[in-house]
């Protein structure tokens, strides 16, 4: 979260927004807005396909799901999303079964706060609905080529300030302050806990197959 607040909001030194970064500006506001409200209307993994990422394709196609088969749109990313789905209502369940009312207040909690991120952006109002929103949302950022991850690309980084012939203390600052958000370690952290902690911690058993097959 750290890093990400130092690339993305706040004053004109931030690498993605700023005007010292890529220059982010006002112009660009409204239409984010509402991509954002499109976003902050769905429910779950479904939703999340027909009525954001895949919106245009659902709204013209004659038979959009034949549309995505035969012309192979998306095949192994749809594998992805089949699984989210199952993860929230297991992890939910998994939730409720460790503090029902921890859960309702939390959900509550979610709910309000979502409620009061502004006009229409948000009507997410679960748990459920948040996890598979986050699960969709995060697969995509994680297998896109975006700007900060190829920040160190001469090619990419010099249209920060396209008519400028030489680098400056500015693009060092930009290529030196998100290339850390694609690398680092933590010692004894893993990806994947060792199994037996894993049954222990009442993961859900979605996971555990998951870690069957890698």
């Amino acid at each position: 979260m750290n890093e990400s607040s130092l690339l993305s909001s706040g004053n004109d030194g931030k690498v993605l927004t700023g005007k010292d970064g890529l220059g982010g500006t006002t112009s660009v506001m409204p239409p984010l807005r509402d991509y954002l409200c499109i976003w902050g209307e769905c429910k779950n993994a479904e939703d999340f396909t027909k009525k954001f990422l895949l919106k245009d394709l659902y709204a013209t196609a004659k038979n959009p799901e034949e549309v995505l088969v035969t012309a192979d749109i998306l095949t192994e990313f749809k594998k992805h999303l089949d699984n989210v789905e199952p993860l929230a209502t297991e992890l939910t369940e998994a939730m409720k079964a460790n503090g029902g009312d921890a859960f309702k207040k939390s959900e509550d909690t979610l709910t309000t706060f979502m409620s009061e991120c502004g006009k229409d952006v948000s009507s997410i109002d679960s748990i459920s609905s948040w996890v598979q929103l986050m699960s969709c949302t995060g697969m995509i950022h994680g297998s896109t080529l975006s700007y900060s991850r190829m920040i160190v690309m001469p090619e990419v980084t010099r249209w920060r300030d396209i008519k400028s012939p030489t680098w400056n203390d500015v693009d060092l600052n930009v290529m030196t302050t998100a290339l850390p958000t694609m690398q680092g370690m933590t010692e004894d952290r893993h990806v994947s806990l060792e199994k037996s902690r894993m049954a222990e911690s009442g993961i859900p058993s979605i996971f555990l197959k998951e870690y069957k097959m890698s």
